[in-house]
């Protein structure tokens, strides 16, 4: 694994592979659902797994996608930077945290910003990967409109707004968060 994350605490992932090459428009651009045992695993696993995965955005009849090109696992209880840190416990705000692998938990940063994590592991336990960056594939005018800069999808922040993410989409399951091209 790599370091910590800036002031995070959670650990951030490195590839085990080189980069995918860019993809064609097509199928590829619509993998199917991960399957959930592919997230009920250890969140340092699926945080690495996860780079070089597709992340597909449909709101408001607009479709957007990116692979996955840095996260950050949150490993459980004992995770001091965890939401759901020993010291902080089960609260209504972490309740994604402790349901099924794949489910989709979205928090607010700082009172302002909507972050994208998914949750791993055993139900019961909280960990859960933050997706922190994307690569652009598909939809980047879209992304433009929604963001209204020119940075798009390289911070954890960013590519939630570029994707249209929001608290409505917490507690998704699997069919709605990351999948694999």
């Amino acid at each position: 694994m790599g370091g910590r994350g800036a002031g995070s605490g959670g650990r951030l992932a490195t590839p085990r592979r080189p980069p995918l090459p860019d993809v064609d428009v097509g199928s590829k651009l619509d993998p199917p659902a991960l399957p959930s045992h592919f997230f009920a695993r250890a969140a340092a696993d699926v945080a690495r797994d996860l780079l070089g995965c597709m992340v597909v955005s449909r709101c408001g009849g607009e479709r957007v996608c990116g692979r996955i090109v840095e996260t950050e696992a949150y490993v459980g209880p004992e995770d001091p930077a965890s939401h759901a840190a020993k010291r902080i416990g089960r609260t209504a705000r972490n309740d994604p945290m402790f349901g099924p692998p794949g489910t989709a938990y979205i928090h607010m940063n700082y009172g302002i910003h909507w972050l994208l994590n998914v949750v791993t592991g055993e139900v019961g336990h909280p960990a859960a990967v933050l997706i922190r960056a994307l690569e652009p594939i598909q939809g980047r005018a879209i992304m433009r409109a929604r963001r209204g800069r020119p940075e798009l999808t390289n911070g954890p922040a960013r590519l939630t707004e570029a994707l249209a993410v929001d608290p409505g989409a917490s507690s998704a399951t699997r069919s709605t968060v990351p999948r694999c091209g």
